[in-house]
């Protein structure tokens, strides 16, 4: 009994010891400005990074990351924990169960030339190097991100588009046979806020996707900046449902959308009404074929002028 005790007392002396070790040599000084290193060479961006440590229950915490260049912060988070199991190591498999982010920020800007500023992440630094195996295998079977943050910026129309969604809350897990879950709850930054909610899943070999969306006071004009500015011909709050399916590259969208006090105005005419939209889209990514029908209820109206 004697001999369990000190071995025990020996190995929690040892993992202590290593502990303290990793968050006061290894990580700070020397693991920290590896990892700011290679990931401002493979973003060609400016990158920070506050702290990193590791908790024997929590993994490895990073504390504000921030990736961006002179004019934005381009991808942020304030905290990121991750677990790895050790042993796959040993096999070149990196596992991951789980990844946590809190308060992650993007901004993702559609620029004037079409492109997207993320793109940039992608590209190499230096002449470009012949594809290789990777030495590692990468595994991650759960992502999960709370009170996010997304900005989009549209610099492609004549007056310049900017939206944010806001208290992402997203749960990502992987499933047998090789599928993604994901659930999904959001604010579009509107008067009033736009309720988001989202869920599905995405098989990875058969590339097939499957899923519910719904959008909760939709105003009639939001996005008005894509289809023309209606001006005064509508206004007014939209529900909209949909389901969703892509399967052997037809997209497929059944939903229902209702509007309360929608409001239509031309010259002197005045329209207020409620309604629902009944409607399914089919569309080919291959040949672009796109098929609509639907079935417009009008439940009341009232007219003047």
């Amino acid at each position: 009994m004697k001999k369990f005790i000190i071995i025990v007392v020996i190995l929690l002396l040892i993992f202590s010891a290593a502990t303290i070790y990793l968050n006061k040599v290894f990580l700070p000084k020397k693991f920290k400005a590896l990892l700011v290193t290679a990931l401002a060479k493979q973003t060609g961006k400016e990158v920070s990074l506050k702290s990193l440590e590791f908790s024997f229950f929590r993994g490895l915490i990073l504390r504000d990351l921030v990736i961006g260049d002179s004019q934005n912060v381009i991808l942020s988070t304030r905290q990121a924990t991750c677990r790895i199991f050790i042993w796959p190591i040993f096999k070149k498999q990196i596992i991951i169960p789980g990844v946590n982010l809190k308060a992650p920020y993007i901004f993702l800007q559609r620029r004037s030339d079409q492109s997207f500023n993320l793109q940039d992440f992608l590209a190499l630094t230096g002449p470009q190097a012949q594809a290789k195996r990777p030495d590692f295998s990468v595994a991650v079977f759960k992502l999960t991100i709370s009170n996010g943050n997304i900005v989009f910026q549209d610099d492609t129309l004549p007056k310049q588009v900017k939206k944010e969604i806001k208290n992402i809350q997203l749960n990502l897990q992987l499933g047998l046979p090789v599928k993604f879950k994901f659930n999904l709850t959001a604010q579009l930054l509107s008067q009033p806020p736009v309720l988001i909610n989202a869920s599905g899943e995405y098989k990875i070999l058969s590339r097939e996707l499957e899923g519910n969306l719904s959008l909760k006071d939709l105003s009639a004009g939001e996005f008005s900046a894509y289809y023309g500015d209606p001006g005064d011909l509508v206004s007014g709050l939209i529900d909209l449902q949909a389901q969703f399916e892509l399967k052997n590259q037809l997209l497929q969208v059944d939903f229902i959308s209702s509007g309360e006090n929608l409001i239509f105005r031309k010259d002197t005419l005045r329209a207020e009404l409620n309604s629902t939209l009944e409607s399914k889209i089919d569309y080919n990514l291959e040949s672009k074929k796109l098929e609509f029908s639907g079935v417009w209820d009008i439940l009341r109206a009232d007219l003047s002028g």
